[in-house]
């Protein structure tokens, strides 16, 4: 019966003063040096360095308030709603999912055959 025995992983450690001089984060310089983030920590901590912040998650965007406000003029000019606007011109939920099967569908039988 074999043993399971851990891989034996070396950290470039000059590769890895580089990449946190640049400010970057441990998970990102394990992921760059092929190791795990603990090995990157326990470098870090045996040399004394800080840890760095893992750069901020970028934010979502905001529909355009412009689209919008033209869209609600739109509507307004011809007296409905922006659903009643959006269904005319999109369709209810069920036919635009009905046009994405039938469009992902498109020439094949019941079976996924072409």
């Amino acid at each position: 019966m074999g043993h399971f025995t851990k891989k034996k992983v070396f950290l470039d450690t000059a590769r890895a003063k580089e990449l946190y001089d640049m400010g970057w984060c441990d998970p990102q310089i394990a992921d760059e040096c092929g190791v795990g983030r603990d090995t990157v920590r326990a470098w870090r901590k045996r040399n004394n360095l800080e840890g760095h912040k893992a750069p901020p998650k970028p934010k979502k965007q905001k529909k355009h308030v412009s689209n919008i406000a033209a869209i609600e003029a739109e509507a307004r000019e011809h007296n409905t709603s922006y659903g009643q606007h959006y269904m005319a011109t999109r369709g209810s939920f069920f036919e635009q999912k009905r046009r994405v099967y039938d469009s992902a569908t498109a020439g094949h039988d019941l079976h996924g055959n072409r």
